[in-house]
C-alpha cells in the first residue's frame, strides 16, 4: 500500500505531532481540524505503540482530543489499526472512558515473535478469553526472511530453529524446532499449519472468520 493510502502514527505520536508547533496552536480550532482532516484522508492509518503516551499525555491532556477526533473523523472512510501492549483489561483504566473502551473491533490481530520467543501461548489464551474466541490460527513463519514451518518444525533459511543464531538467544534459547514442543504442548484450540511460502500464508489468510483469534508474524499481518 503507497504512502498515498496509507499512514502511521508511532510512539508518542501526539507528541511528535505537537513538537512541530506550538502545543498552544496545535489544538487551537483551526489548527485541529486540519489535523483531523489530514489523518481522515487515509485509507488505513496505523497508531503503533498506543498505551505507551500515558505518562506524556499528563503533560499535555488535550492530546486525548485529537485522538477521539481522527478515529470519529474516520469512522465509515477508512480502517484504523491499534498496535498496543496495553492489556484489553486495563483499556478503561488507560482511556478514561469505560463506554469507549468495551467497544468491540471490527478485527483483531495478535502480533508475536516469529519464532515464539516469550509467552506467546500465555497470550494467545488471554487475548481468546477476553473476545470469547474458541480457537486462534497462529502463523508466526515469514516465508519473505526464511523462515517457515515443514512438517511441524520451525526452520531458518534452512537450518532447524535450534540449530540456527536463536539457538544461543541470550533470553529465549531456542532448544527444539518442534512447534507443539516451543507452545508448551496440547495444541487443541490453536491451529498452526504449516508454512514455506508467502502463497501458502495468502492461502491460510484467506480462512480467517470472526470466530477465530488470528495472530502470528508480519507476513501473515501484511496478507491479513
Amino acid at each position: 500500500m503507497g504512502e498515498d493510502h496509507a499512514a502511521q502514527i508511532t510512539r508518542a505520536w501526539i507528541i511528535a505531532i505537537a513538537r512541530e508547533q506550538p502545543v498552544g496552536d496545535l489544538f487551537s480550532g483551526t489548527r485541529l481540524s486540519t489535523r483531523v482532516r489530514y489523518y481522515r484522508s487515509f485509507e488505513f492509518l496505523i497508531i503503533d505503540e498506543f498505551g505507551f503516551d500515558k505518562l506524556e499525555r499528563r503533560e499535555y491532556p488535550e492530546s486525548l482530543t485529537l485522538l477521539y477526533k481522527v478515529v470519529a473523523a474516520r469512522n465509515g472512510r477508512g480502517s484504523t489499526a491499534f498496535i498496543t501492549n496495553v492489556d484489553f483489561s486495563q483499556w478503561t483504566d488507560y482511556l478514561g472512558d469505560p463506554p469507549l473502551a468495551t467497544v468491540r473491533p471490527d478485527w483483531i490481530y495478535k502480533k508475536c515473535d516469529s519464532v515464539l520467543r516469550g509467552h506467546v501461548r500465555v497470550e494467545l489464551e488471554a487475548t481468546m478469553a477476553v473476545f470469547a474466541m474458541q480457537r486462534a490460527l497462529l502463523i508466526p513463519a515469514n516465508p519473505s526472511r526464511g523462515r517457515i514451518i515443514r512438517d511441524g518444525e520451525y526452520f531458518v533459511n534452512g537450518q532447524p530453529l535450534h540449530e540456527s543464531e536463536f539457538a544461543r538467544d541470550p533470553e529465549h534459547q531456542r532448544t527444539t524446532a518442534s512447534i507443539t514442543e516451543l507452545l508448551g504442548g496440547d495444541l487443541s484450540d490453536i491451529a498452526t499449519p504449516d508454512v514455506e511460502s508467502e502463497a501458502d500464508v495468502a492461502l491460510q489468510a484467506a480462512k480467517i472468520d470472526a470466530e477465530t483469534l488470528n495472530a502470528g508474524g508480519a507476513d501473515f499481518f501484511v496478507l491479513y
